[in-house]
């Protein structure tokens, strides 16, 4: 089990951020289980990240193997308006 917090450029409209969400949920079902996406909204930065001052939260919780990993942190590199990204396991 694991979890992955990605913030997400605030400067996104709220339906690309939905279809962003959507796309990163997509993705990680084709390599695991995704059992919860938690949107924790906009929140300030304790220092700017580029120009940014604040960015969107979400929290994915999904099962996977753990070869998965790199590739799930390989498309979120890829990600346009993927500011960070956190993996833990569970």
């Amino acid at each position: 089990m694991y979890e992955m917090m990605v913030i997400l450029d605030p400067q996104l409209l709220s339906t690309d951020e939905k279809k962003k969400i959507d796309k990163i949920k997509e993705f990680i079902g084709k390599k695991g289980k995704v059992s919860g996406v938690n949107a924790l909204g906009k929140k300030r930065f304790a220092y700017n990240i580029g120009k940014l001052e604040e960015g969107t939260y979400v929290l994915f919780q999904f099962e996977a193997e753990g070869k998965v990993v790199p590739q799930i942190e390989r498309q979120m590199k890829l990600e346009e308006g993927v500011v960070r990204y956190l993996i833990l396991s569970q």
